[in-house]
């Protein structure tokens, strides 16, 4: 190739070859775990504060080359990169990563060198980096300062950078310098061994520290790669990491208009067995970037965080955001999620059709690529395009990757599309035969490759069908997707449903590319793709970027440009199989499905996972549900489905999964169908059936709340929310704080009020209630315990240590009653190894239960029957795990062990008593440092008439998280602890069971607040078809003035009316009282309260006032009563609340009518003892009937009504009331 460049152009490139060339070294060597030609990089050690590395300098180059009339020595080490300073010396230097502890400071000692020096001639100059816009030939050499001091350069032989953090891990890049130069002597100072180490200093600030909120159970699996190519001491000892079986969850980002394109992609991902998670926006998401970016971040917090992102829309339909480097459209600004660093922490994409159509059609490309490989010859080819500028020319370093493809993938063909000479048509010609990758370096318009003149009008002519390539795309311009159709949309969008063609995928700089670190990013990119380290777009784009941020400065300068400015177009989860030939075997089908925990909306399905032969094995179940018997595969595939994936499983996996938003009151057929990752689908399961409860009936009190609060004082009050249905239901509800101006002295918490087991059951008389459970977080309990669990984004992670192979085995049961001990018994106590404190007091021995629990005290009664916690029944002082009537004797196993700082107890495969309930595997962990763990493995046929918390020594204070309701689940992780390591959280989340009740508790302190008004919204959402969401306004004021302060307030029965009679001491800008009942029964704990009437009250006055109300209330029952105080502002406070009970009449009665006389009406009022069917007329002297009143049936109790004689003329009349067991009449006389 050097032949075809004139002389010109031949002389500049003798000049900069070898001060560029150096360039691309770093990329050939540096992808082989840490050796390259010139330097080995060992590590010598690994400790959970340091590392020790070893640097040894094999060899190196020198070439003299002359800049004007001078000669000037370049050095080279093959493999490292060099100093890009302009006008300073351009020395070979080495980069790596190593790991680091989360919250360390760094430093660093030379442990040993080896120093040579040598005389030298002058050292060329760098050119410094520079865009491709910008071409080598005119940048002339200039010459720093430094070129007339007595100083080194660089000043040391190693340094470090600022920390760093990717997702699960921590990282600092090291920087070797091997060679050092000195001007005024001449000398060039040589280090080839260097042995240092890294390490932790307390004296030293941590800078951008990895603060985790959940342990660290191993790596994300896809980011697996990306930690072996980075970090040298990957694997070695203390940093050998077991990845995670998960591969992460793909969030998808759609506007409004794409809500019904996606479904496909969707459940081809879900299919593929990627956990996918779908966000409308703005809707769900917020508008705006900065909304996007911190929901993104939110879900990135979560339990499971997020690992693939995908953008459905342009950018003027979901945001971009802005680079901090150059202001570059960026997407991947959107994934620096953890610590202050530009690191990506996960994979970002993005998919920006032209329409409606152009999506279905690009989305169903996209299925094709991953789902119907055919295996042909075109996967082992490959393209590549250069142009014949830079130093190397570009066209070296595309021979430099078409090498790799063909040495590494057994590539059978690489067109060498290079300048001069390359013409779009040959671009076209290849593309259509079939090419399975494209990597282009050269020039960009935005719109087209400047070698070739290929552009997006050829493109959009292409031919090439499924035959669909993955491009990396090193030019300017042409992945800037903020103006018109860039290139690289170009190739995603090109075609229709009709006529497929394009690419896959596009990887390109929105902005003017740099000359060197981007064909260091293509370079390890396509390594990753010949190694198979990396499979998925995302990962192997993102893997390249983050490899040559740490060449060329990580967080900053180039390297923060180039995270920045380079965009994925497609699907940054598709996975390039280059062929893989699906195999066509279905798995087995499921043969043992049951169904399980009916609730109102939901029911539980358990199921053992099937053989399939793929790789893999069975990644998604095809679930189907139907009101209609489903019998025949017709029958499956015409049912509404839901896809459950997101695990690769093994044959004879226990699987569960609770089937949601069901009808209520509802019987329905259930199958499934397992698939592998071909989507090869089994026969059809046995089919399972459930019946799903009543609607339940939510009731919210009070339905707003203002408190007026002098300043340094506390107030507690409550909201609370039951579930008031009278038949078998379940209120699934959800509280969140909104519009919140409190300071954060309002805590909140949620606690159970309605307690249903008043009497102990026995095996001849099983009492069956329903209670409640709670999800995310809960407490503090009367001692300060709180708890937590996986679901809520701040919980433990779930972490299981198996000890059946290494723990000591259970044996010694002892029974506490008639039964076997293995149902109802004891064992222990048993050594804890250390104290551990419990509710204030040390322990050292536990006790073991076999329903479930353990205790610090001795165990005399098993507690078949489990209660609410706290209850001073025994058995207490124990945490509860799974209590419920559980039954050893026929399987299952118990296992304890004991270590330096903690004590574990595992119940392996323990059965419930009834049929249907377990086996149930579960471990409590206690922590030497008072932390209590749960952890529920696998949770089999029914659990929800258990109990779950922690109780003191005599049962007076105790954590109630469920009791007889639908909450363990399988990989379930619990903690309690007295002083939380969490934040607190002002979402609430569970279930209610019909005739229970919780209450959201609300502390307000106003220590130091100022004077004034806070507010707040209450927001619950439930699945009560009636009152799906209520909004429950707070408002807290506070004040340094005297309210109304309310002496007395009682109530008493006169004439079948309740008479309230209350008074005050003093008033402030009183308005008046409004009265306010609400009904209490045993189905209801409290109704709505609503508005009876209003007294008007004094204003200000010192004085006391009385005053009284009365309330007609007809319908017995018990009643309460409060006042609503109201200023003349509009702020109101309440009164405490007072019952009443309101008792029906004994006798039939049909009282005198008033007034009397009357014109032209008057009210007749009566008495009944019981519900009755009645009449009520009016009759004249001569016995005619001139009005009915009433006709019907009436409820017991004291009834009025109001007749209006206006069309009668004056005189006497009679009124009669009639009904089978009461007649009665009475005289009225009209006067007009």
């Amino acid at each position: 190739m050097n032949k075809l460049l004139s002389s010109a152009k031949a002389k500049f490139f003798l000049e900069v070859v070898l001060v560029t060339f150096i360039f691309f070294a770093s990329i050939t060597f540096a992808q082989t775990g840490g050796i390259s030609e010139g330097i080995k990089v060992n590590v010598l050690s690994t400790t959970p504060t340091s590392t020790t590395l070893e640097f040894v300098l094999t060899d190196y180059n020198q070439t003299i080359i002359k800049i004007g009339e001078t000669d000037f020595v370049n050095y080279v080490v093959p493999g490292s990169i060099s100093f890009m300073e302009r006008g300073f010396p351009q020395l070979p230097m080495h980069r790596a990563s190593i790991i680091i502890p989360d919250l360390a400071g760094m430093n660093y000692r030379v442990i040993d060198q080896q120093l040579n020096e040598i005389a030298t001639d002058p050292v060329a100059p760098s050119k410094g980096h520079f865009t491709r816009n910008i071409d080598p030939e005119t940048v002339a050499y200039t010459f720093d300062q430094f070129y007339n001091s007595d100083n080194w350069y660089p000043q040391t032989n190693f340094s470090t950078d600022n920390p760093y953090i990717i997702k699960d891990l921590r990282g600092l890049t090291v920087q070797f310098n091997p060679m050092q130069y000195n001007p005024a002597e001449h000398k060039l100072r040589i280090c080839t061994r260097l042995v240092v180490e890294i390490y932790s200093d307390e004296n030293i600030p941590a800078i951008n520290p990895l603060i985790r909120t959940k342990n660290l159970d191993g790596i994300s699996k896809e980011f697996t790669g990306i930690y072996k190519s980075l970090f040298v001491n990957y694997g070695f000892s203390y940093y050998d990491y077991v990845p995670l079986p998960e591969n992460g969850k793909l969030l998808i980002v759609y506007p409004t208009a794409f809500a019904s394109n996606i479904a496909p992609f969707v459940q081809w991902k879900q299919e593929r067995g990627l956990e996918t998670l779908t966000a409308e926006y703005p809707t769900q998401t917020g508008s705006g970037s900065a909304a996007l970016k911190t929901y993104i971040q939110n879900l990135y917090n979560s339990a499971g965080s997020v690992t693939f992102i995908v953008f459905v829309g342009e950018s003027n339909q979901i945001p971009t955001l802005s680079g901090q480097y150059e202001g570059a459209p960026s997407d991947p600004s959107y994934v620096k999620l953890a610590g202050s660093d530009a690191y990506p922490d996960a994979f970002v994409s993005r998919i920006s059709p032209t329409s409606s159509a152009n999506l279905d059609y690009v989305l169903q490309k996209l299925i094709n690529y991953e789902k119907y490989p055919d295996g042909g010859l075109w996967y082992s080819k490959g393209i590549g395009v250069a142009s014949d500028e830079g130093t190397p020319p570009d066209y070296t370093r595309a021979s430099w990757l078409k090498d790799m493809l063909v040495d590494d993938m057994n590539f059978t063909h690489v067109d060498e599309i290079y300048d001069p000479g390359a013409t779009a048509t040959q671009v076209t010609n290849a593309i259509n035969e079939g090419r399975s990758i494209i990597n282009y370096i050269g020039h960009g318009s935005g719109v087209s490759w400047s070698t070739t003149g290929y552009g997006n009008s050829q493109i959009h002519q292409l031919s090439n069908g499924n035959k669909n390539p993955f491009i990396i795309d090193v030019s300017c311009l042409n992945g800037n997707f903020t103006d018109t159709e860039c290139m690289d949309e170009a190739w995603l969008r090109a075609g229709d449903i009709n006529n497929f063609k394009g690419a896959i995928a596009a990887f390109g700089s929105s902005t003017n590319a740099s000359w060197v670190p981007p064909c260091d990013m293509q370079n390890h990119s396509v390594s990753l793709i010949t190694s198979r380290e990396m499979k998925s777009v995302g990962g192997i784009c993102f893997n390249g970027i983050m490899h040559a941020m740490d060449l060329w400065g990580g967080s900053s300068g180039e390297g923060l440009k180039l995270m920045e400015q380079y965009n994925i177009f497609g699907d940054c989860s598709m996975l390039l199989t280059f062929g893989m030939i699906p195999d066509s075997t279905a798995p087995t089908a499921v043969a043992d499905l049951t169904t399980v925990n009916p609730n109102s909306n939901s029911v539980t399905l358990n199921w053992t996972a099937p053989y399939d032969s793929s790789m893999g094995g069975v990644v998604s179940y095809d679930i189907r549900y139907s009101t209609n018997p489903i019998v025949t595969d017709v029958d499956f595939e015409n049912a509404p489905f839901v896809l459950f994936g997101g695990n690769a499983d093994t044959a004879g996996v226990q699987k569960s999964y609770v089937l949601k938003q069901l009808n209520f009151s509802s019987t329905y057929f259930i199958a499934i169908k397992a698939m592998d990752l071909w989507g090869n689908k089994s026969l059809m399961s046995n089919v399972s059936n459930a019946t799903t409860w009543d609607a339940p009936n939510l009731s919210v009190s009070p339905d707003s709340l203002h408190r007026t609060v002098l300043t340094n004082t506390t107030l507690v009050d409550s909201i609370v929310i039951s579930n008031i249905s009278s038949t078998n239901s379940s209120l699934d509800f959800s509280v969140e704080l909104t519009n919140n101006t409190f300071p954060e002295k309002l805590t909140a918490k949620i606690i159970e009020l309605t307690k249903n087991h008043n009497k102990k059951a026995s095996r001849n008389n099983p009492i069956i209630t329903k209670g409640s459970s709670f999800r995310g977080a809960g407490g503090p309990d009367l001692f300060g315990y709180q708890w937590i669990d996986s679901n809520d984004p701040q919980g433990p992670e779930y972490v299981w240590e198996e000890i059946s192979t290494t723990g000591t085995l259970v044996t010694n049961w002892i029974a506490t009653s008639t039964y076997s001990a293995l149902d109802e018994g004891k064992a222990g106590p048993f050594n804890l190894g250390f104290n551990f404190k419990y509710y204030g007091v040390p322990y050292t021995q536990v006790y073991f239960c076999s329903n479930g629990f353990i205790s610090f005290s001795d165990i005399t009664d098993a507690g078949m029957s489990n209660e609410s916690i706290p209850g001073t029944d025994i058995p207490n002082n124990l945490i509860a795990a799974l209590w419920d009537d559980l039954d050893g004797k026929t399987t299952g196993k118990v296992y304890y062990k004991s270590s330096a700082d903690k004590f574990i107890v595992e119940y392996k495969d323990w059965p419930g008593y009834y049929s249907g309930t377990g086996p149930f595997t579960f471990q409590i962990v206690l922590h030497k440092n008072g932390r209590i763990n749960i952890y529920y493995k696998t949770i089999l046929g029914s659990s929800n008439s258990s109990s779950v918390g922690i109780e003191n020594l005599d049962g007076t204070d105790g954590l109630q998280v469920v009791r007889d309701a639908s909450y363990l689940a399988n990989n379930l992780a619990l903690m309690f602890y007295a002083e939380p390591e969490w934040l607190f959280s002002n979402n609430f989340q569970g279930t209610i069971f019909n005739g229970n009740s919780v209450g959201i508790i609300l502390n307000f302190v106003t220590d130091d607040l100022e004077l004034g008004d806070y507010s707040m919204d209450m927001e619950i959402s439930t699945n009560d078809p009636v009152n799906p969401f209520i909004v429950v306004p707070i408002r807290m004021t506070v004040t340094n003035e005297v309210p109304v302060e309310l002496l007395s307030f009682n109530a008493e029965m006169v004439d079948g009316n309740v008479v309230l009679n209350w008074s005050t001491a003093t008033e402030t800008n009183n308005s008046g009282f409004s009265v306010e009942r609400a009904v209490r029964s045993q189905q209801s704990p409290i109704s709505n309260w609503e508005n009876t009437g209003f007294v008007s009250g004094k204003g200000t006055t010192t004085e006391k006032t009385f005053y009284s109300y009365s309330d007609k209330n007809e319908k017995p029952g018990t009643y309460l009563y409060r006042l609503k105080q109201i200023d003349f502002d509009g702020t109101f406070s309440y009164s405490n609340e007072i019952e009443v009970e309101v008792t029906g009449p004994k006798d039939f009665a049909l009282y005198q009518n008033y007034p009397n006389p009357f014109n032209p009406s008057t009210t007749i009022k009566f008495a009944l003892p019981i519900k009755t069917n009645l009449s009520l007329s009016v009759y004249n002297t001569l016995g005619e009937k001139v009005a009915e009143i009433f006709n019907g049936e009436l409820e017991e109790g004291y009834h009025e009504m109001m007749f209006d004689a206006s069309g009668l003329s004056s005189g006497i009349y009679f009124y009669k009331i009639e009904s089978e067991n009461y007649s009665a009449t009475k005289k009225l006389m009209l006067l007009k």
